[in-house]
């Protein structure tokens, strides 16, 4: 047996209905009423959420909800609880598609970088790299052409989340030896400073 319904989610249905028979500011009335619920309860309860993801976790939610009043489906008995439904199904696809992203920005990370000729940093600065150099020498493989703008994207996102040493580590164990004019006399020097550091990243010896 179903749970009675509040004079709320009454007045809710009602609106409800009255959009699916193409009443516009009745759509437009529901919409607002629940993108600000919505809002509060996103800012509640994913507090890991940006304001980006936020936004388009609602986008896609209101999206729905407003197709599905132009389909009519005024059978739906509470539509409070329905498009609550569809809200935490859109914030579970939000995640499973950030994950996905984190996947395939792996795969193609490697195969952008794969291509790419030299970096031109200072070799013996090489496996200090703060942010601030990763973010230079990401720039300058944008700038001629070997690096896409797609991948770079990925490449600054996931110093944002925190990971620079995944970072560090993409980049050194594609060029393990980076070439400039000056390098062949301090070759050694650099190997040595460089092999522990990319064994504790798990990265590549160099020979």
């Amino acid at each position: 047996m179903s749970e009675p319904q509040s004079e709320e989610n009454k007045d809710l249905n009602r609106l409800w209905h009255s959009a699916c028979q193409g009443n516009k500011p009745a759509l437009d009335e529901l919409v607002s009423l629940f993108r600000e619920r919505f809002s509060v309860i996103l800012r509640l309860r994913e507090r890991d959420l940006p304001d980006c993801g936020m936004e388009d976790v609602l986008q896609d939610t209101l999206l729905e909800i407003v197709e599905a009043a132009n389909r009519g489906r005024e059978d739906i008995l509470d539509i409070f609880r329905y498009a609550r439904g569809i809200l935490n199904h859109k914030i579970e696809d939000y995640y499973r598609n950030r994950a996905r992203d984190r996947n395939r920005f792996a795969s193609d990370t490697e195969k952008a970088l794969e291509g790419a000729a030299h970096l031109n940093v200072e070799d013996e600065f090489a496996s200090r790299m703060d942010t601030k150099q990763i973010v230079e020498a990401i720039e300058r493989l944008i700038r001629g052409g070997e690096l896409s703008k797609f991948c770079a994207e990925r490449l600054l996102a996931l110093i944002e989340c925190g990971d620079e040493k995944e970072v560090k580590r993409r980049i050194l164990a594609r060029w393990p030896k980076l070439s400039s004019g000056a390098y062949d006399t301090r070759k050694n020097r650099c190997k040595e400073e460089m092999r522990p550091w990319l064994m504790n990243l798990g990265g590549k010896r160099t020979e």
